[in-house]
């Protein structure tokens, strides 16, 4: 095999494994509730399998002597495997249960953590075997050809993350799974020789690349696309889906009734008729003229045409994702086309958080109909941050109405603390918030602290604006007006000491609303989980002690692991700062999907930047001084991300990218460093080239776990930064002490 034809093999790996990790997250985002929880998951299991791959089975591919055709054989089962798993991951639905409901989640948890492993243990395998290939083909300088090797999996990544975000993303799942499959087989081809058998081999690719060609463009490929979306929406007719850069969008009909999905959650169908004339009317009946109204989050429907019953002056409909609102007119009713049509609704297609940042209009009444916060996306909207814009962007007498799940029976336990949370959150900005309770309950911000309505006047302004409905009557305002578990409400949210404020940078209603989602299916294992958070730290200084007296047995031992140590924590610490900074990004930003691409490939190009660097480095001097730097790293991010908030977006992009950048270069330099230590203490440099590669992801896979399950939603990014800096601190007492003499 020709040297070039190897580390060839090595980019294509790059290529392979960022378009299918791009995929599958966006499949599992759709199929998983569109909770980062599960992007957490799939990262972790993804880096945890690829590990298994190049790590476990290792001795056995060392045992062999066919790496050529072990090489080939990957290349062939790839895209295949890439196929299966995108069947798997919507053919699960099936068990999880219906569209639009909540699903198990650790049914949902072990789905998600498995689905990837014969797709990621492929690509272990692969990584071994062309890394064994390579340092058998290079007789001198292996240390630095493997590397390069790793050097050249990055510049894959780059590539195919450009090729995702602007190419690949504009077409269906299966036509980039018969795209990559042809790539891959295109790759056999250079690898194999022209003499028998090899030469049969190379028809066979041959013949099989122009078929999939031929499929890639064949009608026949939609349709499967179709009929596998399907598959999420069980005993529904899927009348149209499509990806835009928000995530998939579905529309459904039961009957005659229509159900518009975003990533697999119900955002609303056309027959909730009585909750949008309850949260709409409820809320704008307690200003005495709501003139000009902006209206946030799901209100193509119903919730449109009833605002626009009070007769405002102009009603500004904020909307970032316009394929949403085309593909969703199709299907939405008569009255709802014709209100979009109305002169007095203005539609604004950007994200909320930035319209209102940028706006200098101001509002008597703001209107926030946003699902509860399960996602990183969705919490931001009832962060104290976005409360504190909606105050500034409010007349004097202006109001907030916004709402969240509840309970008749009772209100305890996540659910109360997550609803707790949200008034007191707005509690830190109005002057006098109201509650009415119900199965939802309607939570109002008053920016005038004058406490003076009740129900005869809501009653009487329904019939002086001549509002006709179909629920909503003086009998039903007056019963929410004056049901006393409202009363009761605010009293238990001002006596709950647990629930606190949630902010951007510690997001605690996202963690409430997890643990109501685990309550729903395992209740023990929701209090454990709880328990286990409010123990942390003490576990994790236990934790450190023990590693440090396990280490501290032997010097000899220790020496030799110091570098897999430092590969672990670097792995950890790369993801775990990609993922904090890009949560930053959709907390202040917006949602992550329209820049994903432009992030991805900064991070990455840091990442290349910082093995180039590394590749020279051979000192346990050099390793210490770029823990040294993930200790001040940490620490300068606490001070500037906090910034970010009230400074213009595009500065914030500008930053933060450049936040990415370094972020990148800082934790991959580690790995080839880490690298050349290590292996400069080996004999056997063959039975060892996997074994630095598993660190690293195991590293990366805790990376990917810890912030976006634990620290983040708990403590925050100041504290998760906070994290960072403890533990390379203390691996620098440990490699201080430890390391060996000149």
């Amino acid at each position: 095999m020709r040297k070039k034809n190897a580390l060839t093999s090595i980019f294509v790996l790059g290529i392979s494994s960022i378009i299918t990790q791009s995929i599958i997250i966006r499949e599992a985002i759709s199929t998983f509730y569109g909770n980062e929880f599960f992007i957490g998951i799939i990262l972790a299991a993804w880096l945890g399998w690829i590990a298994f791959g190049s790590g476990f089975f290792k001795k056995y591919l060392n045992k062999s002597k066919q790496d050529l055709y072990s090489l080939v054989k990957i290349h062939f089962w790839i895209g295949w495997l890439f196929l299966l798993e995108i069947f798997l991951i919507r053919i699960v639905k099936l068990y999880l249960g219906l569209a639009g409901e909540i699903p198990n989640l650790i049914h949902s948890f072990v789905f998600a953590f498995i689905i990837p492993a014969p797709l990621c243990i492929t690509l272990g395998l692969w990584w071994t075997i062309a890394s064994k290939i390579i340092s058998k083909l290079f007789n001198q300088n292996k240390i630095k050809e493997i590397n390069k090797a790793y050097f050249l999996e990055i510049i894959g990544f780059i590539i195919g993350g450009f090729l995702f975000s602007f190419w690949f993303i504009r077409f269906n799942e299966f036509f980039v799974a018969l795209i990559l499959l042809v790539i891959n087989l295109s790759m056999i081809l250079l690898l194999v020789h022209k003499k028998p058998p090899y030469f049969l081999i190379k028809i066979f690719t041959s013949i099989l690349i122009i078929i999939l060609i031929f499929l890639s463009f064949s009608p026949y490929l939609k349709q499967l696309n179709t009929a596998t979306q399907s598959l999420r929406f069980k005993n529904q007719e899927l009348l149209a889906t499509s990806n835009s850069y928000y995530g998939n969008i579905a529309v459904t009909k039961i009957d005659s009734q229509h159900n518009f999905y975003l990533n697999n959650k119900l955002i609303y169908s056309d027959k909730e008729a009585l909750f949008y004339e309850s949260f709409i009317h409820l809320s704008l009946l307690h200003h005495s003229s709501p003139k000009k109204i902006l209206l946030i989050g799901n209100n193509l429907s119903q919730a449109l045409e009833e605002t626009l019953k009070h007769n405002p002056d102009q009603v500004y409909y904020v909307e970032p994702d316009k394929q949403k609102l085309n593909i969703f007119k199709k299907y939405i009713s008569k009255q709802a086309r014709q209100a979009l049509k109305n002169d007095k609704v203005k539609i604004i297609n950007k994200d909320a958080f930035y319209f209102l940042n940028k706006t200098n209009e101001q509002f008597d009444f703001i209107i926030i109909n946003i699902p509860n916060p399960s996602t990183a996306h969705t919490n931001r909207f009832y962060t104290q941050e976005f409360i504190q814009i909606t105050h500034k962007k409010l007349a004097n007498s202006g109001i907030i109405a916004t709402h969240m799940s509840s309970s008749l029976s009772s209100m305890t336990g996540n659910l109360a603390n997550l609803n707790a949370s949200l008034y007191k959150t707005l509690k830190q900005v109005f002057p006098r918030v109201s509650v009415l309770a119900d199965e939802s309950n309607l939570f109002l911000g008053h920016k005038n602290p004058y406490t003076g309505i009740s129900s005869k006047i809501l009653s009487s302004r329904i019939s002086q604006r001549n509002i006709n409905t179909k629920f909503i009557n003086k009998d039903y305002i007056k019963y929410r007006m004056t049901n006393p578990r409202s009363v009761k409400m605010i009293e238990l949210f001002d006596e709950n000491k647990q629930a606190a404020t949630n902010k951007m940078f510690k997001p605690i209603a996202y963690f409430y609303q997890n643990l109501f989602w685990l309550d729903h299916f395992y209740l023990n294992f929701s209090k454990l989980l709880k328990t286990l958070s409010s123990y942390f730290w003490e576990i994790f200084a236990m934790l450190l002690l023990t590693i440090s007296l396990y280490l501290s047995k032997s010097k000899q031992q220790l020496l030799k692991k110091l570098p897999i140590i430092s590969i672990i924590i670097g792995g950890f610490c790369l993801m775990a700062l990609e993922i904090i900074t890009i949560f930053t990004y959709q907390s202040i930003i917006g949602h992550i999907y329209l820049r994903i691409s432009l992030l991805i490939s900064v991070f990455f190009i840091g990442m290349a930047l910082g093995i180039f660097y590394g590749q020279s480095k051979k000192d346990f001097n050099d390793l210490i001084k770029m823990h040294l730097i993930l200790i001040i790293f940490p620490i300068i991010l606490i001070g500037i991300l906090p910034l970010l908030i009230n400074i213009s977006h595009v500065l914030s992009e500008i930053i933060i990218l450049i936040i990415l950048l370094m972020t990148g270069f800082i934790g991959a330099a580690i790995f080839p460093i880490s690298n050349n230590i290590f292996l400069l203490s080996q004999t056997n440099l063959d039975n060892k080239t996997g074994t630095i590669y598993s660190a690293d992801l195991i590293g990366s896979m805790l990376g990917c776990l810890l912030p976006s399950l634990i620290l983040i939603p708990i403590f925050g990014i100041i504290n998760s930064l906070a994290f960072i800096s403890i533990i390379n601190l203390w691996f620098i007492l440990i490699l201080s002490i430890r390391k060996p003499g000149p």
